[in-house]
């Protein structure tokens, strides 16, 4: 099986890329602009044989995740869109399967020590909306990867699905209070040793 990830080294994408190959999932990364921070994230895959970096979107593939909205998908019988919430989707597209992302954080974000970025907002940790809407990009991830799977498997025995060409929202049920703090300490302590290939 192989999976293209767009953009593979914008933040939430990354840690698709990274849990896919701790699954041992072949992935095509792809990501058109090369900076600093593209090449130094890209040094922890670089090893691994079953990652591949490209700056051209293949014309097909098998399995495809992309996040936000972009025309830029390679034909598959297989997507997954991740979306912002101010999103709208003017048409669902047969075999995609459409997610809106919930207030994610993570290593990778952009962030300073006390709080995330959202675009050019700046959400303090110990705020509210932070404590009550934040969900870990690693818990999100699994998640998504779970969901979309389990599409694929319901296709192969033609039975419909019932989240086929729906939007599901993500968050509520894998939002975890009691481990928060736990990860944004260790979010915290990533952001001091690689600060530097931080958006901020």
């Amino acid at each position: 099986m192989t999976i293209v990830v767009i953009n593979c080294f914008d933040w939430i994408e990354f840690h698709f890329v990274e849990k896919l190959l701790e699954q041992g999932v072949k992935v095509i990364g792809v990501h058109e602009k090369q900076t600093d921070r593209t090449l130094f994230l890209e040094m922890f895959f670089a090893r691994n044989s079953s990652f591949d970096c490209t700056k051209k979107i293949p014309k097909e593939a098998e399995r495809v995740i992309v996040i936000g909205d972009t025309h830029m998908i390679p034909r598959s019988k297989h997507v997954m869109q991740c979306m912002h919430r101010e999103t709208s989707i003017e048409q669902h597209i047969k075999g995609r399967l459409y997610v809106y992302i919930p207030l994610l954080f993570g290593e990778w974000m952009p962030m300073d020590k006390t709080g995330m970025y959202l675009g050019q907002r700046h959400i303090p940790y110990h705020s509210e909306e932070f404590q009550d809407e934040a969900v870990y990009v690693k818990d999100f991830v699994n998640d998504c990867l779970s969901e979309f799977n389990q599409t694929i498997e319901h296709r192969k025995e033609n039975t419909p699905y019932p989240w086929e060409g729906l939007i599901l929202e993500k968050g509520e049920q894998i939002r975890d209070n009691r481990t928060k703090r736990i990860n944004i300490e260790k979010m915290q302590k990533h952001y001091l040793k690689y600060a530097s290939f931080y958006d901020t």
